[in-house]
């Protein structure tokens, strides 16, 4: 994985650093945990006008319309078997969600074509 991060990008607003970095990790690590081996991952940073963007893409599995309305709920995991290989009790993309918010952005999810 390659991230390459301009200055600029970050020289015009101040932030919490240390929730934003637990954002980036948790998505990073949600893309490396759902993608399949020898698959990029690809993080982009960019700013327009006075909102930064944060983008992690991956080339995993994907997730389905239906769980997309509730991969951002507490407790909630799109997987919960008992032989599931990602154990886990489904915080993760929820706590990013309520840091984000708490920095007053957006999360979301966007289809791939």
């Amino acid at each position: 994985m390659i991230l390459n991060l301009k200055k600029e990008i970050f020289s015009f607003f101040k932030t919490d650093p240390e929730k934003v970095k637990l954002a980036l990790a948790n998505l990073i690590s949600n893309a490396i945990k759902f993608s399949y081996d020898d698959n990029r991952i690809i993080v982009r940073l960019w700013k327009t006008e006075n909102i930064v963007h944060m983008m992690v893409q991956d080339y995993g599995t994907g997730i389905s319309e239906a769980n997309q309305k509730i991969i951002f709920d507490r407790f909630k995991r799109l997987d919960s078997g008992i032989n599931s290989l990602n154990r886990g009790h489904g915080l993760g993309l929820s706590i990013n969600k309520a840091v984000i918010d708490l920095l007053q952005g957006k999360i979301g999810i966007k289809k791939r074509n």
